[in-house]
């Protein structure tokens, strides 16, 4: 069965991902984006993007979950999110 596409959660999503780089996303919020599956199939891809970006772009501080590249990765993944809605698309761009 062929999972929809549901513009709000992918909006709530790049507003997690937005507020996580800019350092105000709560305690839980990224993390509950990133362990839990989500409804819609670019959420739930975006979702396993973000968890690979520390392993990908390690911390060069301690502390930090990334580094500045993998910052700008998730920010990047929040602009497909927010891109892909006005396109319907099911596959995150970049």
């Amino acid at each position: 069965m062929r999972r929809k596409i549901d513009p709000e959660a992918r909006l709530n999503a790049a507003d997690v991902l937005e507020r996580f780089v800019a350092g105000n996303a709560g305690k839980w919020l990224f993390d509950d984006l990133t362990s839990e599956p989500g409804h819609d199939p670019l959420v739930d891809e975006v979702r396993r993007e973000a968890i690979l970006v520390r392993e990908r772009f390690p911390p060069t501080e301690a502390e930090h979950y990334c580094s500045e590249a993998g910052l700008a990765r998730i920010l990047e993944l929040a602009a497909s999110l927010r891109a892909s809605i006005d396109r319907g698309e099911d596959k995150a761009s970049g």
